[in-house]
C-alpha cells in the first residue's frame, strides 16, 4: 500500500463505499514483522483524520441540535458509517493480532484488539445503528427543550441559578420547572428508552454475554474488576455511607429549619445566604480557569491559553444545545475541544476543571504516544485525571 496523508475535510462528505475502499486497501497489505509498524503508522493516520471528521460533526451537532442538517450530517457519521468502520477495524485489528507484535507500547493495545474480536458480531451492525439513530432522537428532543420563565422562554440549564436562590418558593418553582418538558415527553422518552434496552439486550446476547451489563464490562475493557466486585462495593456504601449521608442531611433540615427535606433543598446553602457568583460572563470564566490552571502548574495555564486562543471552548448555555459537558479529541491536529452548558454558578468552575483535566490527559497522551489507537483510555484512568484535576485546584478557587 503506498503512503497516503489524509486530512479531516478529506471525509466530510465522503461516501461509505470511499471510506470502504481505504480500509481495504490497509486490508490487502500482506503484513510481516518488518513491515507492521510502517503499516501500523498509515492505518493510524487515516482513523486520526476520519475520527476527528465525525468528531467536528458530532460537535456541531451537539452546539444545534435543532438544525437538521447538522443532525444529518452526525447521523451519517455516527449511525450509517459508525457501525460500518468498527467491523472494518475488527478485520484490521485480527489481522494485527495474527502478526503479533514484541512492542511493549503496543501491548495494551493488541488485549483490547482481541477483546473487541471476541465480542464483535456482524448481526450486531444494523442494531447499533439504530441505537446511534435513538440518540440522536433523544439529544434532539433534550436539547431543544426550554421553558418560560420570568417572561423569558429559557434552555433548561438557566435555571440551575434558581434552583439555588435562598427563596424556598423560588427553588422549588425552578426545580419543578426544570423537569416539567421531560414530564411532558415522557411517553416519546420512555419509548426511547425501552428500544435501547431491547437493542442492547440483543447485542449482549449475540456476543454471548447474559445480560446487558455484563456484555458493558467487556466493552469498556474492564480487564481488572468485575459486577461482582461493584456489587461489593455498593453494598459497602450502603452499609457505611447512606448513613453518613443520611445524617448530613438530618443536620441541614435542622439547620434550615424544615420539617422535610426536598430536592431544592440539598444544594442551596444551609444559612441561606446568596449562592456564588463566581464570574459575571463567559470572557471572565475563562480567565478566572486560566489563572486556576497556572496557579497548579504554569504548563496547565499554557495549555489551557492555547485551547482558549485555538477557539477550542464552547462554554456557555444557549438555546437548542445539548445538555451537559465533555471532553472530545479532534485527534488529527492532536487538540481537544471542551463543551459544557455554564449557567453563572460554581457548579460551573468545577465541571470546567474537570473537563480541563481530561483535556490535559488527551494532550499528554498526544505528546507521549505515536499512535491513535493508544490514545483513548479506559474510563476509569480517563475520570481518575479528570477528577484528579478537581483536587488539585481546590486550594486555587479562592479570588484574591
Amino acid at each position: 500500500m503506498a503512503s497516503a496523508t489524509y486530512a479531516p475535510s478529506d471525509f466530510t462528505d465522503a461516501t461509505w463505499q470511499e471510506i470502504a475502499k481505504i480500509y481495504a486497501e490497509l486490508g490487502s497489505v500482506e503484513l510481516t514483522a518488518a513491515n507492521v509498524d510502517d503499516w501500523l503508522n498509515q492505518w493510524s493516520a487515516f482513523e486520526c483524520a476520519f475520527s476527528e471528521a465525525g468528531e467536528l460533526a458530532s460537535i456541531s451537532y451537539s452546539l444545534d441540535t435543532g438544525d437538521p442538517d447538522k443532525r444529518a450530517t452526525y447521523l451519517r457519521f455516527s449511525s450509517e458509517i459508525g457501525p460500518l468502520a468498527d467491523e472494518e477495524r475488527t478485520r484490521l485489528a485480527r489481522r494485527l493480532v495474527g502478526v503479533g507484535s514484541n512492542r511493549v507500547d503496543l501491548q495494551t493495545t493488541l488485549r483490547r484488539f482481541r477483546n473487541a474480536m471476541d465480542r464483535f458480531r456482524p448481526e450486531s451492525v444494523p442494531l447499533q445503528q439504530e441505537l446511534m439513530q435513538l440518540d440522536s432522537r433523544y439529544q434532539q428532543m433534550t436539547g431543544t427543550m426550554s421553558v418560560e420563565w420570568q417572561g423569558e422562554r429559557l434552555p433548561l440549564t438557566k435555571l440551575a441559578p434558581f434552583v439555588l436562590d435562598p427563596n424556598r418558593d423560588v427553588r422549588e418553582r425552578a426545580y419543578r420547572l426544570s423537569f416539567a418538558p421531560y414530564i411532558e415527553s415522557r411517553n416519546e422518552l420512555a419509548d426511547i428508552f425501552d428500544a435501547q434496552i431491547a437493542l442492547r439486550q440483543q447485542v449482549a446476547s449475540n456476543a454471548g454475554s447474559a445480560n446487558y451489563r455484563d456484555y458493558a464490562f467487556r466493552e469498556r475493557n474492564r480487564f481488572d474488576y468485575t459486577a461482582a466486585n461493584c456489587i461489593s462495593f455498593h453494598t459497602a456504601v450502603e452499609l457505611h455511607v447512606t448513613p453518613a449521608i443520611e445524617r448530613r442531611f438530618a443536620l441541614r433540615r435542622t439547620v434550615m429549619g424544615i420539617t422535610h427535606l426536598r430536592p431544592w433543598d440539598v444544594d442551596v446553602d444551609p444559612q441561606g445566604r446568596p449562592a456564588l457568583q463566581p464570574y459575571r460572563d463567559i470572557r471572565e470564566f475563562t480567565e478566572i480557569a486560566k489563572t486556576i490552571f497556572q496557579r497548579i502548574d504554569p504548563s496547565f495555564g499554557e495549555t489551557f491559553r492555547k485551547i482558549d486562543a485555538e477557539e477550542l471552548l464552547d462554554l456557555d448555555s444557549r438555546k437548542g444545545k445539548r445538555g451537559g459537558g465533555f471532553c472530545s479529541s479532534l485527534d488529527h491536529r492532536k487538540r481537544p475541544f471542551i463543551f459544557m452548558n455554564a449557567a453563572g454558578i460554581h457548579r460551573d468552575v468545577e465541571t470546567l476543571i474537570h473537563e480541563a483535566g481530561h483535556a490535559f490527559h488527551a494532550i499528554a497522551a498526544f505528546e507521549s504516544l505515536p499512535l491513535f489507537f493508544q490514545w483513548q483510555p479506559d474510563i476509569e484512568m480517563a475520570e481518575f485525571a479528570a477528577m484528579s484535576m478537581e483536587l488539585l485546584a481546590l486550594p486555587y478557587l479562592r479570588q484574591e
